[in-house]
């Protein structure tokens, strides 16, 4: 049940594009948790298009196209295998968005939210609980 955040440089990608990404990073996240299919749509993704960024003092959009990732999951969903997996399925699902001849650069910021610090309807949603109601295949001897 990640909270994904997505930003990118302005024109990065198209509206097309950001359909396709986000489809590959909702799959990416649901393979990277071992979330079954059923529950594919407590996957969150937000789409932001960032106005001004820089690398160097020269506007970003001119240099690169970037994709910049925060993925918000319990501590103990991911372990770094699956966190690998993510970071690389994201990139090359940007990749293989063609726009034009700017290269891609993708950055994941994995957060870990402690235990009994993550509020969800009204309440605490402590790692077993949540692995019980994601269905995680990888978590099912704590539920």
């Amino acid at each position: 049940m990640p909270l994904i955040t997505i930003r990118a440089t302005p024109g990065a990608f198209t509206a097309e594009s950001k359909a396709r990404l986000v489809e590959a990073i909702t799959n990416a996240a649901c393979e990277a948790e071992s979330l079954p299919a059923a529950n594919r749509v407590r996957t969150i993704v937000i789409w932001e298009d960032l106005t001004d960024v820089y690398l160097g003092a020269q506007p970003a959009q001119e240099l690169a196209r970037l994709l910049l990732l925060d993925f918000v999951a319990s501590d103990g969903v991911l372990d770094p295998v699956r966190r690998e997996a993510f970071a690389h399925d994201v990139h090359w699902a940007a990749l293989g968005e063609p726009a034009d001849d700017r290269p891609v650069k993708t950055s994941v910021l994995f957060h870990d939210v402690p235990e009994g610090r993550w509020g969800r309807d009204g309440t605490i949603m402590r790692l077993p609980a949540m692995a019980a109601a994601a269905g995680f295949e990888h978590l099912k001897g704590l539920a």
